[in-house]
């Protein structure tokens, strides 16, 4: 009996055949297959949708240590986004306030205040730093401190003018490092304090400073707004 007619007869057998049959069959014959386009199918759809929602984005600010207060996207975020990027629906910006780091990282070894400060936060927070991904970081005393001896904190007279910073050097908000103004004080700012709430260590000043990401500009609009 030629091939084909072997095939079209088993298929026939199949159409009359019980369930538990026709369900072997398939799997037999048919399920790989419907999986692998299956799957197939998803990474296309997952790659198209990745394709068309994707945003640049044009302004990362690491906040470690605090707490946002539910109405921060509403009224803080959105309306900055607004007002300061050119096309929205392709551009964004991140403000992360999601991790936990100290100042101390040797205090890491102790279990209890690992437990509150995950090692993958503060992997987290370097590796967006060294990336050079990072444009502002806004945080405790002690984790501006440890950032800025590593080197990753860029002088305030690269971002401000002499004016500028005599201003500020007169409301008593910069801080030095070897006569290098490297941060603001942030404990005043009422937008902050409204919108955001510190819940790392204890510590004296709560400090904005500048990184070595691409959108400095941007940047300093965003700290204005937190006054």
């Amino acid at each position: 009996m030629p091939l084909m007619d072997e095939f079209q007869e088993e298929r026939d057998k199949i159409k009359t055949a019980p369930f538990k049959v026709k369900w072997k069959y398939f799997v037999d014959y048919y399920l790989k297959w419907v999986i692998g386009i299956g799957i197939t199918l998803a990474i296309i759809i997952a790659v198209v949708v990745t394709t068309l929602t994707h945003k640049d984005e044009m302004l990362y600010v690491s906040m470690p240590n605090f707490t946002q207060m539910p109405t921060v996207d509403k009224e803080l975020l959105e309306p900055f986004i607004q007002q300061y990027l050119e096309n929205p629906k392709k551009q964004d910006i991140t403000v992360d306030s999601s991790c936990f780091i100290l100042g101390d990282t040797e205090a890491l070894s102790d279990p209890d205040i690992a437990a509150l400060y995950p090692y993958e936060d503060d992997q987290k927070v370097a590796m967006v730093l060294m990336v050079g991904q990072m444009d502002l970081m806004i945080s405790g005393e002690d984790v501006i401190d440890r950032f800025t001896g590593s080197g990753y904190v860029k002088p305030l007279s690269d971002v401000y003018t002499e004016d500028e910073l005599k201003a500020f050097d007169e409301q008593g908000l910069v801080k030095y490092l070897d006569e290098v103004p490297v941060a603001l004080c942030m404990d005043d700012a009422r937008t902050l304090n409204k919108y955001y709430q510190y819940s790392g260590v204890k510590v004296d000043h709560i400090y904005a400073a500048y990184t070595y990401g691409k959108h400095t500009e941007l940047a300093k609009l965003f700290l204005e707004q937190l006054w």
